[in-house]
């Protein structure tokens, strides 16, 4: 072909720390490589002038033209105008649903516009209905979310999303004594013959923290050997108020909690990354309900069970793969934008904590379940690229 597809983006920036940005990079520094696309990326939280290149200290090289956003939150200042400037052919949004409500009145035409959905709780925000069915394209990100759609009359395709199993993976048991040795140097709290519980989430309020520390309260009064590990940045932008540093305090348990240290601005190198996850007995989260989960899937990738709440996409991740624990919610509260969210049954989260505390083959079986099922359906380079590459071509080609 004499012309290269011309595609823009438009998501969390490629070059921050987050679960959007996880998705939107891995997926366009894979399209990159492929002469037949030219590519343009709006980065919400990217400033400053237009690049061509952008090495990451702690990532690959972004060869694709990378956009700065601008006053407007969600892009709907500069959105438009990149539109009318690039002329792609096709535009890959990444956000909430509610984030871009604001688009069902912009004429994006002729470009083709593709909508990667998450849900995260029942019903889809209020509001995003008629946005959904205005999209031209849909891909949700998970079954649950792909069955939502089409209950509303959605032609919705399903492209899940994915983790490099080569950077991901569990580590030896010498190699783990290792880190472990050398994380509790870091940390600044003995790892070794620990039960280590640990979390990995950014610092929203979705994520229910508080309730995952009143989990952990009540597991740890006959115990002096349990550790739990939260990987998120108290000073996240997305907290909504929470300081948990205190709440740590105040439920006395800063004795046995470590934060990594983490920060929303920089993050860890995924070498880092493996080797926090390959440090958990078990992965906890008490979240009210996730779009995806990629934390899940990273740890799975890592023979790590999960425990946590059984809403939204954890059916299709863990439960139908046997790769943890779906603790049953004891009610759902309403959210912002009239979204349910579901609150687990912290006795029965607790109870699950106990199970895997005593039951260390069954640690090991959910484990090897666990990445038995991601080298299967979530794997970045044999599954989720291929998938997405041929969509495209076949949305581009149309």
């Amino acid at each position: 072909m004499d012309e290269k597809y011309r595609v823009l983006g438009m998501s969390d920036s490629p070059n921050v720390i987050t679960g959007y940005a996880n998705m939107a990079r891995n997926l366009f520094v894979r399209l990159q490589d492929d002469e037949r696309f030219d590519l343009s990326f709006l980065g919400l939280q990217f400033a400053g002038q237009p690049t061509e290149y952008m090495k990451l200290e702690n990532g690959p090289l972004l060869k694709f033209r990378m956009l700065p956003a601008g006053s407007a939150r969600f892009g709907e200042d500069m959105l438009p105008f990149y539109l009318q400037k690039y002329r792609p052919d096709a535009c890959y949004i990444l956000l909430d649903s509610f984030m871009v409500q604001w688009m069902l009145n912009l004429d994006w035409s002729p470009t083709k516009m593709i909508m990667h959905f998450p849900s995260d709780g029942f019903p889809i925000p209020a509001g995003s209905e008629a946005l959904m069915k205005k999209f031209d394209y849909v891909v949700s990100m998970s079954k649950y979310a792909q069955n939502q759609l089409i209950d509303l009359g959605v032609d919705a395709a399903y492209i899940p999303a994915g983790v490099e199993t080569n950077k991901f993976y569990p580590l030896r048991e010498d190699e783990k004594i290792k880190i472990r040795e050398k994380w509790s140097q870091a940390l600044q709290i003995d790892l070794n013959g620990k039960f280590v519980i640990g979390c990995v989430g950014r610092m929203q309020g979705r994520k229910f923290y508080g309730e995952l520390l009143k989990a952990v309260e009540k597991f740890v009064e006959d115990k002096n050997d349990v550790v739990l590990i939260i990987h998120a940045d108290p000073n996240d932008p997305a907290n909504p108020g929470f300081i948990l540093p205190e709440l740590i305090k105040l439920r006395k348990l800063e004795h046995l909690i470590r934060f990594t240290g983490n920060k929303y601005t920089l993050g860890f190198t995924e070498k880092e990354m493996n080797e926090i996850y390959n440090l958990f007995d078990v992965f906890a989260l008490t979240s009210s309900g996730e779009g995806f989960g990629i934390p899940f899937i990273e740890s799975m990738a890592c023979e790590v069970p999960i425990i946590t709440t059984d809403f939204t996409t954890v059916k299709e991740i863990i439960t139908d793969n046997n790769a943890g624990i779906a603790v049953p919610i004891k009610n759902t509260i309403t959210g912002t934008y009239n979204v349910e969210r579901g609150i687990a049954d912290l006795d029965k989260f607790t109870e699950s904590l106990q199970y895997l505390y005593d039951n260390a083959i069954e640690r090991k079986r959910l484990g090897k379940n666990g990445r038995t099922a991601v080298l299967r359906d979530y794997d970045w380079d044999k599954v989720v690229y291929p998938a997405w590459k041929k969509y495209l071509l076949e949305v581009l080609e149309k």
